[in-house]
Parts: structure tokens; sequence; C-alpha cells
């Protein structure tokens, strides 16, 4: 099930989420481009999540952790785009993606909260129908581990966005065929001229 908008505590962010018990907070927005012919439409995104650990968001085209392309970051480690391309550590294989932009990792002194925000193009595998994309995604993090570690379990939750265009075209009208003309009655038969009469004999 997609999990739609909720109004934003954050003038910056358009939508807020409350993931894995309410300790993992999301906000992102949603931004277009016109590109040529197409629209490419970008999430920014911001996580706060009260932990000492790593915390980590992501693309996850099946919606499983293994497969998703996510950013990473930590107290200990720079916000990275990481390919997890299976469930051991050595398959955490940091990855240069350009659709990933502005990662910027913080921590909040006043609420010891850690924050981490940036910006993704939206995968061509999630297709827009109508101006509507149910996007698949993957959320995690570490109680206690600034590196990189198992996030342990009830730490990850996979979930879908369902992103809107603020330009959506509006919907392709349905044609009706034209009616169907009322079927004619042909007309009458013309009469036949009848033979005049044969003339008499003199």
């Amino acid at each position: 099930m997609a999990l739609a908008c909720s109004p934003s505590g954050i003038p910056e962010y358009q939508c807020q989420l409350a993931l894995i018990g309410e300790q993992y907070q999301l906000y992102y927005a949603v931004q277009e481009v016109q590109q040529g012919d197409t629209m490419e439409v970008t999430l920014s995104f911001r996580v706060e999540v009260q932990n000492e650990g790593w915390i980590g968001l992501g693309f996850s085209p099946l919606g499983i952790m293994f497969g998703s392309t996510a950013v990473i970051a930590s107290s200990s480690l720079e916000p990275q785009v990481f390919s997890l391309d299976g469930y051991s550590l050595s398959q955490v294989v940091p990855v240069e993606e350009p659709d990933f932009t502005n990662l910027e990792y913080l921590v909040d002194a006043d609420t010891q909260t850690n924050v981490l925000t940036f910006d993704a193009v939206v995968p061509d595998a999630f297709n827009f129908n109508q101006g509507i994309a149910e996007v698949s995604m993957v959320a995690a993090f570490h109680p206690t581990s600034p590196q990189l570690a198992p996030h342990g379990f009830g730490n990850r939750i996979p979930f879908t966005l369902s992103v809107e265009l603020a330009s959506s075209p509006p919907p392709t009208p349905v044609l009706s065929p034209p009616p169907l003309d009322p079927p004619q009655t042909p007309p009458p038969p013309l009469p036949t001229p009848s033979s005049p009469p044969p003339s008499p004999l003199p």
C-alpha cells in the first residue's frame, strides 16, 4: 500500500512520514524540471533519527534491501551512495551515482538528532502514469554503530511513496464513436409500366 503525503512541519518539504515506530522521520518534496520532451522528477529528502549509529534511505525496485540503491551516513561516515548487492557487508558497495546530489549530514545539537538530506532523480523503473508514480523505497538505521553494520531486527522498513506531479496533464478523454445512423427503409419499388392493350385487327 502506498503512503500518501501528510503535511510537513518543515516549510522546505511538502510531506512528512513517521516510520519504524515513529523513530524515523522522513520529509520529502517533489521537484519537476522539463528536460527536452520529458519531465525529470526529483525528490528532495530529509531524514531525522535520534540514534548514535548510521541512517540510510534508498530506492528499492524490488521492495527489499537487496537490489536497492541507498544513501548511508553517520557521525563517522560521510554521506555516500551504496549499491546493496547482497546481505553481507562486503556486498554493500559504494558507487558513483550522478542522480543523487546535495548529500549532507549533520547532528542537531539541540535535539541530538542525526539529519541526512539529499536529492535524487526518480529512477526510470518507476514510470509515471497520468502524473502519479508508486515509488518503492527502503529506510533503515542502526541504533548504536556509526560504522557499517547489520541494522538489526526491527530497524528497517520497505515502503512505497505515492508521488503526484503538480503539473500532471489531465486524463486523456475517451472518445466515444459517433452514433450510427438509424437504418434506412428502402423506398418502395417503382411500379412497372403496364403494356398497352393490343390494337384490334381491322
